[in-house]
């Protein structure tokens, strides 16, 4: 430890020009500390202000993606009633002909005579022996039809074969969709696909069947790759 009392003017004068340096240093560092922790308080409260303000922002945005679900599939629902009420009621004016047309009465009168059991044999033997033009005789039920010319036999049964698979696989895909479509609206081709792999149902050619089913009005194909089952599917 240094003795004040020993050192020189000159010496003490140094001494207390170094400890005046040092405490100028010490009070530059507290107040660079000082601003350095009210700085970070700054960035810290900035940052939970805007993540609050990031999380605001989510909510909002998902209540609305909501409410434009819910406006979605109200309006859709309203349109397929519509579009069913308007189906059902084509289907009825165009049956109704059909169901109101009466036959013809028979016209009698003095010219109409009955035929005897001579003359009626011999023209029921004249029809099936004289062939009608444009007309081909009838086959047994049980009896196969002959390939058309130029295809081949196998190639004919194998034909056959492939277009009883395809009918087998419509009505098994029928199957699916109306079980599917229980308490549903609508229902995406992804989903369709997805479920039909989950149950096992082959989908390689699903885009064909759909199609069938779509001219045979069993299926109904909407805007955005949905479906709806048709009029014909509904009767089932």
């Amino acid at each position: 430890m240094v003795d004040i009392a020993e050192l020189s003017a000159k010496e003490l004068y140094e001494l207390a020009r170094k400890k005046e340096l040092e405490e100028a240093r010490q009070a530059q560092m507290q107040e660079q500390l000082t601003e350095l922790k009210a700085r970070r308080e700054q960035l810290i409260d900035k940052h939970q202000e805007a993540l609050a303000d990031t999380e605001r922002q989510i909510e909002e945005l998902d209540n609305q993606r909501k409410e434009l679900l819910e406006v979605h599939e109200r309006a859709l629902t309203s349109l397929d009633e519509e579009l069913a009420r308007l189906e059902a009621e084509m289907s009825t004016q165009k049956a109704t002909p059909a169901t109101t047309e009466k036959p013809e009465p028979t016209p009698a009168g003095p010219t109409a005579s009955t035929p005897s059991s001579d003359d009626t044999t011999a023209a029921v033997e004249t029809i099936r022996s004289a062939p009608t033009a444009g007309t081909e005789p009838l086959l047994p039920e049980q009896e196969e039809l002959p390939p058309p010319i130029g295809e081949d036999v196998d190639e004919h049964r194998e034909g056959k074969k492939k277009g009883k698979d395809e009918s087998e696989q419509l009505e098994l895909l029928m199957d699916h969709l109306q079980k599917m479509m229980k308490g549903r609206t609508y229902i995406s081709e992804g989903l369709m696909k997805e479920k039909l792999n989950f149950a096992n149902f082959k989908t390689a050619n699903l885009g064909k069947l759909l199609d069938i089913l779509v001219r045979q009005s069993r299926l109904v194909r909407r805007s955005g790759g949905n479906y709806v089952l048709g009029r014909a599917a509904k009767k089932r």
